[in-house]
């Protein structure tokens, strides 16, 4: 992997951990330990049980939770004779209506818990904390979040801050110079042997570039850009914008940043109009630019308060704060998306007559129940039943298909297809390898 001459100073080459001890202090330790690792491997496990890459994830996170405690010892291990070695991800460019393809980078799961566990000792030194924390900056920071946004939003208007431009940068973490990320914390951060794994971490390596094709381009597999889907990535974003964050929140201007998506309040078009090109200045020294009010729609808007605009998911209107019209969009797809998955399961089960553990109705309405939960939870701050009600509806429909399917398939089932199709798993489907021996 090709590297800058900036990042020459900080990172030694991929495969190798820094091997040298440091004092007692060294951060590495910190990294390591038993007890951070496992905080670490259980954000990764609710995290990756939740996400919307597929069922590969969920069965890798399965996989590894079985012998949790066996593999956590030997990541320990391995980190504990510096021999740990940063694994290559699986690129997915996952297709956008309209827009070119958002480039996930997936990595393997022990690679997940070492980056967590890296993130959260650097989130713990006291000067990279106080940089990083900023009053209007509301993304990959601990104990804050869209609700905390959405109330800063509240106040703004109520203070006579009507005047709103909504936007969100360019291609932002395909565009971050990884050299300055880490110059920066290594500044705040007097560990040179931990700053060197850090900027280990954050590096991508993809083994399935072939298959990306034309989409490779996409990802930040060179000296600029940080993987999306890598936890390490929001913290890089918050150490680069620190200086937009303070430039931008002067004046009597507002401007609300959650990583790469920003909102800016003032009294007046005027005020709210030259803080948007003050915004644009500052991006560029980054090469970087925000996307533009008359040229999208989706990603941008500039207008007053009183006529709506969406913000983190939300449709924010007078007096009220609703889930967007997307984000229900998008719900009601991924549970279209399950519901069909878990029908062709269904149908294949009963084809070949065993079945996987991801396969059968019950799997599927569990996914689909934690997929409607974590949703809900999200919006929480909401208060129009209506809006939820009109959800619940549309819900039903879906899981009312896929119950009926089932009820289909197993009308003329034997006890066995029907206890398959329904997903409890039929001992006799075992694979045993029993132990065999004759009598003397």
């Amino acid at each position: 992997m090709r590297q800058s001459q900036g990042d020459r100073g900080w990172i030694r080459q991929r495969h190798l951990m820094p091997r040298r001890l440091t004092n007692k202090n060294d951060l590495l330790l910190e990294v390591r330990r038993r007890s951070n690792l496992r905080s670490a491997w259980q954000v990764v496990r609710s995290n990756g049980l939740s996400s919307n890459s597929g069922r590969k994830t969920k069965s890798e996170i399965a996989e590894f939770d079985r012998q949790a405690d066996r593999s956590l010892e030997t990541l320990y291990r391995g980190l504990q004779r510096r021999q740990y070695s940063f694994h290559p991800a699986v690129g997915w460019a996952q297709p956008r209506e309209g827009k070119a393809p958002r480039p996930v980078v997936i990595a393997c799961v022990s690679d997940r818990i070492v980056q967590r566990a890296i993130l959260q000792v650097i989130q713990e030194q006291p000067l990279v904390r106080s940089y990083v924390k900023h009053s209007a900056s509301f993304g990959g920071l601990a104990g804050i979040g869209i609700r905390d946004a959405l109330q800063r939003v509240a106040d703004s208007i109520r203070e006579g801050k009507v005047w709103v431009v909504r936007s969100d940068i360019e291609g932002f973490f395909t565009k971050i110079p990884r050299a300055t990320v880490v110059r920066v914390i290594g500044s705040l951060v007097p560990d040179r042997m931990f700053i060197e794994f850090f900027a280990q971490g954050m590096e991508t390596e993809l083994s399935n570039m072939a298959e990306l094709c034309d989409s490779v381009e996409l990802f930040p597999i060179l000296d600029t850009g940080v993987a999306q889907g890598c936890c390490l990535s929001p913290l890089a974003g918050n150490v680069l914008l620190h200086e937009f964050d303070e430039q931008m929140n002067r004046n009597g201007v507002t401007c609300l940043r959650f990583i790469d998506d920003f909102l800016i309040l003032a009294r007046t078009n005027q005020e709210v109009r030259r803080a948007f090109s003050h915004a644009q200045k500052l991006l560029k020294k980054f090469k970087m630019r925000a996307y533009l009010p008359d040229e999208s729609k989706t990603k941008a808007h500039l207008g007053h308060a009183n006529n709506g605009f969406d913000f983190l998911g939300c449709r924010i209107a007078t007096g009220t704060i609703l889930p967007s019209k997307k984000s229900i969009k998008k719900l009601m797809e991924r549970i279209s998306q399950i519901a069909d998955a878990g029908i062709q399961s269904m149908a294949a089960v009963a084809v070949r007559g065993r079945m996987k553990r991801s396969d059968g109705l019950v799997p599927a309405l569990r996914e689909i129940d934690d997929t409607v939960r974590g949703w809900a939870d999200s919006y929480r701050f909401c208060g129009d039943q209506p809006v939820f009600r009109s959800v619940d509806r549309d819900v039903d429909q879906i899981v009312s298909r896929l119950v009926r399917k089932y009820l289909v398939a197993t009308e003329q089932a034997n006890a066995l297809l029907r206890r398959r199709l329904l997903g409890v798993h039929v001992i006799q489907d075992t694979k045993f390898d029993p132990i065999i021996w004759k009598s003397v």
